[in-house]
């Protein structure tokens, strides 16, 4: 699936140098979403992804991934299995 190979790396650096301070929850599912898009991901895609990965999260584990300036390998195998989850590019 193209967008199980192409969406490791662009997590993986897209994501990571989006993270700059804490924001609310909203701003930081928009940031992600946006990165993701900006990295070649459709927008259907990315929203899916996020709005899923996201929801996942409660408060303290959102606040240690913010405070990180990487994605841990649970989180990047998270990505990698969202990936499956959402729907392919038209």
């Amino acid at each position: 699936m193209r967008l199980r190979s192409v969406l490791l790396p662009l997590v993986m650096v897209g994501l990571a140098a989006c993270s700059s301070g804490r924001v609310s929850r909203p701003e930081l599912i928009d940031n992600y979403r946006r990165e993701l898009v900006k990295q070649g991901i459709q927008q259907e895609q990315a929203r899916c992804l996020t709005d899923k990965f996201f929801a996942e999260l409660d408060d303290a584990e959102l606040k240690a991934f913010q405070d990180r300036d990487r994605l841990t390998d649970a989180e990047k195998q998270r990505f990698a299995d969202l990936a499956g989850e959402c729907p392919p590019a038209i």
